[in-house]
């Protein structure tokens, strides 16, 4: 008298990429008014309306609504003042780069792909991230699989 269960997807699928050139800056603390309320500051919209616009024209598929692992590499360019072999160093993964917090930066990311690349970011359960020197500036997004929900999961009689 069991059921089945049902499990549409692969755990580990990929969802949704994107690898684009676009400088990654750090989300910015909400401020308050005058009148006080708290808003978030231009800057910031802006970048995350620039990823949700990239986001859109790089989804393949349908927004995910089962929970999700986000991996984020954020590129910097290697700055062209600097010596040869420190080049070298930055381009073979022994130096790295150290402005702007790599968390803010992730989550202004994260919070630009609401509804495009998840239904929210409170279905990513599971972040691999990292702040890397390249040629150029960048960030490369993955979203996959990580688990089922509930109606997934339902066993059917």
């Amino acid at each position: 008298m069991g059921g089945e269960a049902v499990t549409p997807g692969v755990l580990g699928e990929v969802l949704f990429f994107m690898d684009v050139p676009i400088k990654a800056i750090s989300k910015e603390r909400p401020r308050v008014g005058k009148a006080g309320h708290v808003y978030t500051p231009q800057r910031t919209r802006d970048y995350e309306e620039a990823v949700a616009l990239l986001g859109t024209e790089n989804r393949a598929g349908s927004t995910a609504a089962c929970p999700v692992a986000l991996s984020v590499t954020i590129r910097h360019t290697i700055p062209a003042s600097w010596k040869p072999e420190k080049k070298a160093a930055a381009q073979a993964g022994h130096i790295y780069p150290t402005r702007g917090d790599l968390d803010n930066k992730v989550k202004a990311i994260s919070d630009a792909l609401n509804g495009i690349a998840y239904v929210d970011d409170v279905q990513i359960c599971q972040l691999k991230a990292e702040m890397i020197y390249a040629t150029d500036d960048g960030i490369c997004v993955k979203v996959t699989r990580a688990g089922y929900t509930l109606s997934e999961l339902r066993v059917t009689k």
